[in-house]
């Protein structure tokens, strides 16, 4: 016999726990506690929101706070990941908190509702204002493989080959040529074809301190990149 309008003892709440664990249907449980079918929803949906924590009555003034709704396990466990992270933000530790075991199945707060927490409970980081870096003071050049020009010379039409673009590799102390490759029929080099050129060198020579890039505007006026690759 069916035993509607009481309320449930926490003892049935707790079989109703174990029974969605073991992967009971409702109906299977509604027959077994003599409880209504939307009864055991109401609690089976309480424990997959708020687990063990779900199963106590809400008698009296609910909860408040940023997350009131959540389970307790769950809030000590954001509090545990930012003691051991504490760069982590707000939406990395929801990410960690969505892939634990624990609380799979069950409603994960917002971004925003974890920060607020985390607010709470003066767990929040400060956040400095972004600054611009300051450009690194170009050294003066006293020896050979300090620095290394690649620029691409541009297009040139030779006889027989048509278009050709040539990457040179300059060592700008003592200006000699560390390498040079020909790109038949191409205006604009790839990727690959710089990286060859710099395999090579680097086979040949080591590494240099550091490499400068050229490129040309459309006057055809060579212009430096300000901020040179340091190697190493």
């Amino acid at each position: 016999m069916s035993h509607k309008g009481q309320g449930t003892t926490l003892e049935e709440r707790v079989v109703i726990a174990e029974g969605v664990v073991a992967g009971k249907s409702s109906r299977e449980m509604a027959e077994e506690l003599k409880r209504p079918v939307a009864t055991i929803r109401k609690w089976r949906q309480r424990y997959l929101q708020n687990g063990r924590a779900g199963l106590s009555s809400q008698m009296g003034r609910p909860a408040d706070g940023a997350l009131a709704t959540s389970p307790v396990e769950m809030k000590e466990a954001l509090l545990e990941l930012r003691e051991k992270h504490p760069g982590w933000g707000a939406q990395t530790l929801r990410l960690e908190i969505a892939k634990d075991e624990r609380f799979i199945g069950m409603i994960i707060p917002s971004r925003a509702r974890i920060a607020a927490y985390l607010k709470e409970r003066q767990k929040f980081r400060k956040y400095e204002r972004h600054r611009k870096l300051p450009e690194a003071k170009a050294l003066p050049l006293q020896r050979p493989h300090q620095e290394w020009e690649l620029d691409a010379q541009g297009v040139t039409t030779v006889n027989g080959l048509g278009k050709v673009s040539f990457i040179n590799l300059l060592d700008v102390y003592s200006h000699a040529s560390i390498d040079s490759h020909a790109c038949l029929k191409v205006s604009h080099p790839k990727s690959e074809d710089y990286q060859r050129v710099l395999r090579r060198a680097f086979l040949r020579y080591g590494l240099p301190e550091q490499i400068t890039i050229v490129r040309f505007t459309t006057t055809g006026a060579p212009r430096l990149f300000q901020a040179s690759s340091t190697c190493g």
